[in-house]
């Protein structure tokens, strides 16, 4: 899929332009357009995506506890390892000290235990 994806993202560069998440920016809007750039960010750049879901999940005041879970949980058995370096390297925490900062009592211990920090 990494060629296939590559491939299309070089046309799109040769046709329009510019990347294909600025295509996609420019060209599609609402819903579509939420789809098909988190497609193209995961195809692109796994890790970089996931690590943006889980670092939007505590963001700001309170906690999408659904989107952090969906993430750890999800990822926690394929690429979580890899998941967490990107976190690192973006956000310049890790993704253990985030969890710990945004959440508590057993709820922090287990999402810990799922992320092996």
């Amino acid at each position: 899929m990494q060629t296939t994806v590559a491939h299309v993202a070089s046309i799109v560069i040769q046709l329009a332009g510019h990347d294909i998440i600025k295509a996609i920016d420019k060209e599609m809007s609402g819903d579509l357009k939420a789809g098909f750039l988190a497609v193209a960010q995961i195809a692109l750049d796994p890790q970089a995506y996931y690590a943006q879901r889980l670092q939007s999940s505590m963001k700001g005041a309170g906690t999408n506890d659904r989107q952090l879970i969906r993430v750890l949980v999800s990822r926690s058995e394929i690429d979580l390892a890899d998941v967490k370096l990107r976190f690192q390297a973006i956000y310049g925490k890790s993704l253990g000290s985030w969890i710990k900062g945004d959440t508590g009592g057993d709820y922090k211990k287990l999402l810990l235990a799922i992320a092996k920090e």
